[in-house]
């Protein structure tokens, strides 16, 4: 989430709102939900209007998760799952599902397009490559949550492939 405003200035995020307010990430028999994370938008729903939206973000087993955003109209949902290739390479796959009735879906599909494209060199450039299970290998912030509680669950797992 604390990428929006940088990555995704102007779109999903704005560097003048760029708080991302306290929120709980837990690890469940079902995997890790956070809940209840609030960011600022400029445009979340495509009638031109900013303000604050909501996310539930939702990882289901290892590589597959989902979010739903909810403003005060319309509601967002994507779900994203990850195929290994390699331990350094991946195919990922990504499915949209929206009650926004003023954007057709090839304008749907053609703005997430944009997304991923400008999240891909921050992606490609993140060091170490293989993901750290070791929390004391990396500097976390609070907004960090969920990815933390991620690695704390994929360390019960016993995951270790494509990790460090």
């Amino acid at each position: 989430m604390t990428h929006f405003p940088f990555v995704h200035q102007g779109y999903l995020g704005d560097p003048a709102h760029a708080e991302v307010n306290d929120y709980e990430a837990e690890i469940t028999p079902g995997g890790v939900i956070a809940r209840d994370i609030s960011v600022w938008q400029p445009d979340p729903d495509g009638t031109g209007v900013g303000a604050r939206v909501t996310y539930t973000y939702t990882v289901v087993r290892p590589l597959t998760a989902y979010f739903v955003k909810s403003s005060a109209g319309p509601k967002f949902a994507m779900y994203f799952t990850v195929t290994p290739v390699t331990e350094r390479t991946c195919i990922a796959w990504t499915y949209v599902a929206k009650d926004y009735e003023n954007i057709p879906d090839e304008e749907t599909r053609q703005f997430e397009d944009m997304i991923t494209w400008q999240d891909v060199p921050i992606v490609e450039s993140q060091r170490p490559e293989l993901l750290p299970l070791d929390l004391q290998a990396e500097l976390h912030l609070r907004s960090d949550r969920t990815a933390i509680a991620y690695r704390k669950w994929l360390k019960q797992l016993g995951l270790t492939f494509g990790t460090a």
